[in-house]
């Protein structure tokens, strides 16, 4: 597997936990993104690992 794959997986898992955190405070995509800064797409993107999350 190369970096890209490595990449990819990494973000999966990330997204994965970020989901099941987000479930157990009780929070939708909507709430979690109003905290963040970030849409309701941008947070199900981060949660599927199609995308990077800012850092900040």
């Amino acid at each position: 597997m190369g970096e890209r794959g490595e990449d990819t997986g990494l973000l999966r898992g990330f997204g994965r936990q970020l989901k099941l955190l987000r479930e157990r405070e009780g929070l939708s995509r909507e709430e979690l993104g109003a905290r963040v800064g970030y849409g309701r797409e941008q947070i199900a993107s981060v949660e599927q690992g199609r995308r990077i999350p800012s850092p900040s």
